[in-house]
């Protein structure tokens, strides 16, 4: 199994200061390494600890954190017509410090997270954004 304690490590240890305008609030990025470092991933990169996370990405956690903590870059509600049910979308803008952290997310721009009516979280990538609201 692995962990994130190798990224939590270096970027504790990390010499190198990440340009101001990409550092996400240090002590956030800290206490999200340290929660994401917490669940087990398999050779692909997906969490194998049953629970909310199960079977999605290792960096989820890191963001959903941030996302608890107030840190999103932007928050989207999609109502659904007749249902009294709203889903928040919390989205992130990737920094530089993103991708030094993850850097299978060099791919991509943004990620949208949310949580489902079972309590499990979800991820897309590059989200449509236009498509949610009301």
């Amino acid at each position: 199994m692995h962990t994130f304690a190798h990224r939590l490590d270096r970027y504790l240890t990390s010499s190198d200061e990440p340009p101001e305008e990409d550092n996400r609030m240090d002590e956030f990025t800290k206490e999200s390494l340290e929660f994401a470092n917490e669940f087990d991933v398999d050779q692909y990169g997906l969490i194998t600890n049953l629970g909310k996370f199960e079977r999605e990405c290792q960096w989820l956690p890191y963001y959903y954190n941030m996302a608890l903590l107030g840190a999103q870059d932007d928050t989207v509600y999609d109502y659904i017509d007749g249902v009294e049910i709203e889903t928040q979308y919390d989205v992130f803008y990737f920094t530089q410090e993103d991708y030094r952290l993850f850097p299978d997310l060099i791919d991509s721009h943004s990620v949208a997270i949310w949580e489902d009516s079972c309590g499990f979280v979800h991820a897309e990538l590059d989200p449509d954004l236009s498509l949610l609201g009301d």
